[in-house]
């Protein structure tokens, strides 16, 4: 989520930073803060200080981090094309069961 959050704010042609990130992905604020520090550890997320605001952080994707979401982005299109086109899912049945396990899970 916080990885798509940075590429998809920065596709937005938007300076990327820790608050922006947390008002997109409506996480909490130090969860956010811990999952970037360990993302920076394995060089998927860099973390740069803002020159105009030296409290802020700027975030951008490494070469290794936009590669890796780029696998996982392909992934999960795969697999929505086949649970949801080759399976010829009835979308209005899935639905209603969803929303009955919804219901009988008190949500």
């Amino acid at each position: 989520m916080i990885i798509t959050g940075i590429l998809w704010l920065k596709r937005s042609n938007e300076i990327v930073n820790q608050v922006k990130v947390i008002n997109f992905t409506k996480m909490d604020k130090s969860v956010v803060s811990s999952v970037l520090k360990n993302l920076e550890k394995r060089d998927i997320v860099i973390r740069e200080v803002d020159e105009k605001d030296t409290r802020a952080k700027k975030l951008a994707l490494s070469e290794i981090g936009a590669s890796k979401l780029e696998r996982a982005l392909s992934l999960i299109q795969k697999i929505d094309k086949v649970f949801f086109n080759e399976n010829k899912i009835d979308l209005e049945f899935f639905n209603k069961c969803l929303l009955k396990l919804i219901k009988e899970n008190g949500y």
